[in-house]
Order: C-alpha cells, then structure tokens, then sequence
C-alpha cells in the first residue's frame, strides 16, 4: 500500500466532512504528519545559498511514490502546483509551503494536457474527457467527454465567456458553446494540418498549425480575420498584450501585432541559429527562449536585441529586477546579469528534477523526484 493511500486514507477517516473545512483539516494533518518525520535532507545547500546571497524560504516533502516521476510544476496567485506522470496534483500554500490539496486528474497512464485557466478554475483534458478543477478546493467540479475532437486532446482546452476551445486528433479546432454544451462551430487550415496552439479571450481567438500557420478568426465564427505563415511550429504560442511571440522551427523568433497580424514588433526577427521547440518565457522587460543546442537566450523584449546566451541553459527560474536566475544542464543554477551580460554565479542543484517558471516574483521553486519541494529567496541583510 502507497504512502500516500494511506496518508489520504488517514485524512479521510480524520476529517470527514464539508468540503471546504475537510481541506482545511488535511492541510493540518499534513503539516503534522511531516512534523513528526525524520528531519528531510536538503535538496539545495543552504552554505552555497548563503555565499550567493540567497536562503532556503521553506522545505516541504510530498508523498510519491515509488518509480513516480514529477511531470510539471506550474504557480497560479498564491498556489505551486506539481502534477506527477500518475496524473496526480498537489497544491502547497507557495508562500509557506504548506499542503493545501490533493486531487487525481485521472487513471495513471492517460494523456493528461493542461492546465488553462479560466477565472478560479483550472481546465484539463484527459483523453477527450474536459476536466474543471476549482483552485482554491481543488474540486473537481465538472467533467465532460467531447467525442467530437476524436481520441484525446493536442492542446489544452481554452475558455473565455462565451466557448471552451479544444483542439482535437481530428486536426480541427472546436468551439464549444459554454451555456449549450455543444459544439457551436469547428475551423481547420486549408491544409489540414494538426492544430496545435491556442490563444483565446472574450476578443481574439487565434491558433497555429504544425505546418506554420497562425491564424486570428472570429470569437464567435469562422471567419478569418488575418494569416500569417512561418515555417513549421512546434511550440505553443505565447501572448504578451498585444504581442504574440512564435518560436518557429524555421530557427526565428517572431514577435506578431495581435490586431493585424504583421511581425511589426521587431525591426528584424530574431535568429536563434537552431529549430525552436520551446515556447518563450516573457519576463517583465525580457524575453526568454530555449534554443537547443545553443542553450538559453536573453532577448530584450523592445528592441529584439541579444543580452545573452548561455550554452547549456535551457529555462528561466526567475528574475529580480535585472538578475535573472536560470536553470542550466548539468543540473546548475546560475544568476545572470541582464545589463552586463554575463554570468554572476553558478550552484550545484543535483537532486533536482522539476522546476516552476516565475514571472510574478524573484521567489524560486524546486522540487525532487522523492518529494522535497523547495522555494529560495534572496537573502535579506
């Protein structure tokens, strides 16, 4: 029996009850249950922290179980998310560190794509089964199969007012009417290829395809309001405002005007010298893109103009105001300098196998495979 059946089997017994006051109770019992272990070992040196002006803010240690991989670890307001590969959720306060839930999307061994958000709720696909999670309970407050998008989902289902909008093995994109619960209406390219991105509000509603496409139709109908064509897309596009960025395997970065569709966001795109198959990371004046081979580029966001470029690195952690932290192969941390381009310091992160992207705050979040979950914070004199 699992570590964690029996700790959800205890809290269960311990704190049957509303719902709202049950993940209160689980919560606490958590907190008791890791007081009463063996103190955890550290996943990050606190004496490396400390020579670099950092500290450990809190450890916490989930149950997984054996062979159980983290997957994902994603923040939303107030909350750390780390989705493991048996289709399992944790949530922890990510200001304390504190357990606040724990929810399984579905059976271990099903494609699972997501999250999107649409206010408080969080939205899955499982297969081709829609799954809603209220975030602050962790509830999950609908579920609903949409056979039409055929076996399962490309694309994380993406909801305004008005529609969800799923993208299918089909290789059509299905607007879902939010009141009727029905397909309202479906669009794919003239060639038909996979739709494999979507960018959606009560306004736009843009998609892209595995050939290049990225297409703006109408919210409410098929109708195309502007086109434009790259050469071959892996990544999901990003949004910024009235910018979308496209990372093209055609080795650009491209920076798109919402409104018409032109790449008027640059003078020139930017050349990345390598297929990009990683969707950018948009900081508050930088943005951030995983080159392959070529490691980590700091791209600043008005001009497209190179900061840096760090061999080896391959995402961001965070920023704090012009240093940024980013995680780099083989298993390092290191803290650039946006200004003068270059490297500030470099720390050993071994143990670690899942991070989280933070574009909210300098606060970094870690995680290891058998559970220690860390966030690191600047060092307050």
């Amino acid at each position: 029996m699992s570590q964690r059946f029996c700790l959800f089997l205890s809290l269960l017994i311990l704190f049957l009850g509303g719902c709202q006051k049950g993940n209160q109770g689980a919560a606490d019992a958590y907190e008791s249950l890791n007081e009463s272990q063996s103190q955890v070992s550290e996943l990050i040196s606190a004496d490396l922290l400390e020579n670099s002006g950092l500290r450990i803010g809190w450890q916490s240690k989930m149950y997984v179980n054996n062979g159980e991989t983290i997957q994902q670890m994603f923040i939303r307001e107030n909350y750390l998310f780390m989705q493991t590969d048996s289709n399992f959720l944790y949530c922890l306060d990510r200001d304390s560190g504190k357990f606040k839930y724990g929810v399984e999307l579905a059976r271990p061994g099903l494609p699972v794509v997501g999250p999107q958000y649409y206010g408080n709720e969080m939205l899955f696909m499982a297969g081709n089964e829609l799954i809603v999670v209220d975030i602050q309970f962790g509830t999950i407050t609908s579920k609903k199969q949409l056979h039409q998008i055929g076996n399962g989902a490309i694309f994380p289902p993406v909801k305004n007012d008005d529609y969800i909008y799923v993208s299918g093995t089909t290789n059509r994109l299905y607007a879902i009417s939010v009141k009727e619960g029905v397909s309202d209406f479906e669009v794919s390219s003239k060639d038909g290829a996979a739709v494999n991105s979507i960018l959606a509000d009560n306004e736009t509603l843009v998609f892209s395809t595995v050939n290049g496409d990225i297409i703006r139709i109408e919210n409410d109908k098929p109708k195309k309001v502007w086109r434009f064509q790259v050469g071959g897309i892996a990544a999901p596009l990003v949004r910024d405002d009235q910018w979308i960025y496209v990372s093209s395997l055609d080795r650009k970065l491209y920076k798109l005007s919402v409104n018409d569709g032109t790449a008027s966001g640059w003078s020139t795109n930017f050349l990345a010298g390598e297929s990009l198959k990683h969707s950018p990371r948009i900081g508050e004046d930088t943005v951030y893109q995983n080159a392959g081979v070529k490691g980590l580029y700091a791209i600043d966001k008005e001009s497209g103009r190179k900061l840096w470029q760090l061999k080896g690195g391959f995402d961001l952690l965070s920023e704090e105001g012009s240093r940024t932290y980013v995680i780099s192969k083989p298993s390092k941390l290191i803290a650039m300098d946006n200004v003068k381009g270059k490297k500030l310091f470099t720390i050993n992160i071994s143990d670690v196998s899942a991070h989280a992207v933070n574009t909210d705050d300098s606060t970094i979040y870690l995680a290891s495979d058998d559970g220690r979950v860390v966030s690191i914070v600047r060092d307050e004199f």
